[in-house]
């Protein structure tokens, strides 16, 4: 999926040419209009005044990612069922290891048998924990549940 920057000016909306960041924040925008004339417009909220004011644009209004949203939703989902497939196949060999522990060797004493397996369990048990932490988290974060202020329009 390619992510298409689009710069709408005047209700049009244009593929953009290049883009410039200052401090993390896009500064200027150059597209070609129908004339294939190169033009460079500027984000109102950092340009100086010796800039012409119809080149001056709001670019959080004007400047859009095309497919953004959706490839951000797409990774999500994968993160998501890829953490689901390693909490099962996780959960399964904490089963094995617990199933293992009760079915030991009986010639050695119940006691030493059961202590290196009983360490082995609680690991394997702590990091099953973490995982259905990052999990919830994850899905929380995905269905909102952390959105403030201006990320109140989480979609997943």
């Amino acid at each position: 999926m390619v992510l298409k920057p689009t710069l709408t000016v005047d209700g049009k909306e244009y593929e953009v040419f290049s883009l410039t960041f200052r401090d993390g924040v896009a500064d200027s925008v150059t597209i070609f209009d129908k004339s294939q004339n190169c033009i460079t417009y500027r984000n109102e909220k950092l340009t100086s005044s010796y800039i012409e004011e119809n080149l001056k644009l709001d670019f959080s209004k004007a400047l859009r990612f095309i497919g953004v949203k959706e490839k951000i939703a797409s990774e999500r989902e994968k993160l998501i069922a890829h953490l689901d497939e390693m909490h099962e196949r996780e959960n399964q060999e904490l089963i094995e290891l617990a199933i293992d522990a009760m079915e030991g060797n009986a010639e050695e004493p119940f006691a030493l048998n059961l202590v290196d397996k009983q360490r082995d369990y609680k690991f394997k048990q702590q990091r099953l924990m973490g995982l259905l932490d990052a999990i919830e988290e994850v899905k929380a974060y995905t269905e909102g549940y952390y959105a403030y202020g201006n990320d109140a329009e989480v979609e997943a």
